[in-house]
């Protein structure tokens, strides 16, 4: 979609500018002071450049200085109001800030007719989820599942969701496939398990059991 194409472009620009927007765990740690740096200068040379705002706001939240990320995207926002990366980014942040109703309506505003944001769809998930929606949280996770967009955690975020409104064999059947794709196997079968004890639908309880008996035999030539 045009959508994805801009954001894909936008992370180019970034990357250009000599910031990787999603970097691993190693490169988080090992350039963390210099990226900070390096915006800080981008910000005195140029104060209105959007893109700085933005790339400055988004490694100050990795740093966990989530307050002042939020001033910064704000700011980018001057600039492009609309701008979806920006507008994803900052509502995530805003939920790991604490601020869930911000959180809650920025995140809603990405959502339109060419809406494929699945980190944005993530986070909105998780806010409805701790503001106690979980109905619409549970349709939120669902839809990343079906689309196949979902991380692993949608997975376990989506088991808490069955588990707080009382559907143990739902919230163990999620929580056996969050183990299963992270490759604790062994918790997967715990919980797969769990969750066949707890249903009474037979074709649920058939495909439970093809699960483990591809889990246990994956498991058995790991031991």
């Amino acid at each position: 979609s045009d959508l994805e194409k801009n954001r894909l472009e936008k992370m180019q620009r970034l990357r250009d500018g000599g910031m990787e927007p999603y970097p691993t765990k190693v490169q988080r740690t090992h350039t963390s002071k210099e990226a900070v740096e390096s915006f800080e200068t981008a910000e005195k040379n140029d104060p209105e450049d959007p893109r700085g705002h933005y790339g400055y706001g988004l490694i100050l939240s990795r740093a966990g200085n989530h307050k002042d990320a939020i001033v910064h995207l704000k700011k980018a926002l001057e600039k492009n109001p609309f701008d979806p990366d920006v507008l994803i980014d900052l509502g995530r942040i805003y939920f790991l800030n604490g601020q869930y109703p911000k959180a809650l309506t920025t995140l809603k505003s990405t959502m339109g007719a060419e809406h494929n944001n699945p980190i944005g769809d993530f986070y909105y998930g998780r806010t409805l989820l701790t503001l106690g929606r979980l109905k619409d949280a549970e349709m939120v996770f669902a839809a990343l599942i079906q689309k196949q967009t979902a991380n692993n955690r949608t997975f376990f975020f989506l088991s808490k969701v069955y588990s707080r409104q009382g559907r143990p064999s739902e919230a163990h059947y999620y929580l056996g496939i969050y183990f299963k794709k992270i490759g604790n196997l062994k918790n997967a079968i715990f919980h797969l398990n769990r969750a066949r004890e707890k249903t009474d639908d037979p074709e649920r309880k058939l495909k439970i059991k093809k699960m483990l008996k591809e889990i246990e035999a994956i498991d058995t030539k790991k031991s």
